[in-house]
């Protein structure tokens, strides 16, 4: 079985892209572009040291190496891991390929664009799932589109066999406090739709944050392209979550005339 590659840079290396490459950032880490260093369509993700701290660095690193060996991953999901990155013998990020896909908070030019891209993102779900990958950091800047696909990024995040997710967003870790999590904190597949429906209706209902949607419900709407039997779906699963709560995919209640259109996108 090959073996993750690993890039060296030095320290001046190091400082070098720290100071001048900065291409996104996030809560763990800062992503830097720079072709000097490691060739085109390339970016390399540095995990930021007062978060990532030297048990959550080999947890990631463990990670990193299982799921380059996965080649069905690599087949659905267009952002691949190609290498570890270290600096003076420690492992200080990863470098992934640089996508020509845009963050989906970028609106798309219609409604019913929104929409399969949604569709599609909850097919990817489900394909991670069935490889035993969990992808609970759901959110605009983790998912990217173009065309008729979706991808997501920020793999090193994400819970697989025994290894947990390093950073829980706000609302899962809420929702994981709720639902029967309080002792064990570990990610499952209703996690995920969970953290799948929230984003779901903040972006159907231009909402900044995941918190506000809970608010949007308790004016009793549901966005317009869902089916109105979702709504009880919607409040029982959304603003009283209890263990029987069953993980239901709120795009799946989409109303009869948008699924026709999708049919165009599919």
């Amino acid at each position: 079985m090959k073996c993750l590659p690993n890039i060296k840079i030095t320290n001046e290396e190091k400082q070098y892209l720290l100071n001048q490459n900065r291409f996104n950032y996030g809560t763990e880490s800062l992503i830097f572009d720079a072709p000097s260093l490691f060739g085109e369509n390339r970016l390399a993700k540095i995990w930021d040291v007062d978060v990532c701290k030297e048990k959550t660095v080999q947890n990631k690193f463990e990670k990193l190496k299982r799921l380059y060996h996965i080649d069905t991953l690599k087949e659905i999901n267009d952002i691949q891991i190609i290498a570890s990155i270290s600096c003076e013998g420690e492992i200080i990020g990863y470098l992934m390929n640089k996508s020509p896909y845009r963050e989906i908070d970028f609106f798309p030019t219609s409604r019913t664009e929104m929409l399969n891209y949604l569709w599609l993102a909850r097919q990817k779900l489900k394909q991670f799932e069935q490889l035993g990958i969990l992808y609970g950091d759901i959110s605009s800047s983790n998912i990217l589109f173009f065309k008729n696909d979706v991808f997501f990024c920020d793999l090193d995040n994400v819970a697989y066999q025994e290894l947990d997710m390093d950073i829980v967003p706000v609302c899962l870790g809420e929702f994981m406090r709720k639902y029967e999590f309080s002792s064990t904190m570990k990610v499952n597949e209703k996690a995920i739709s969970y953290m799948y429906n929230l984003f779901t209706i903040k972006e159907l209902c231009f909402l900044d944050e995941n918190r506000l949607v809970e608010e949007y419900l308790e004016s009793e709407q549901i966005p317009r392209e869902l089916l109105p039997l979702a709504y009880k779906e919607i409040r029982g699963q959304m603003r009283h979550i209890a263990p029987s709560y069953e993980g239901y995919y709120f795009i799946d209640y989409v109303k009869d005339k948008y699924k026709e259109k999708l049919k165009l996108y599919k």
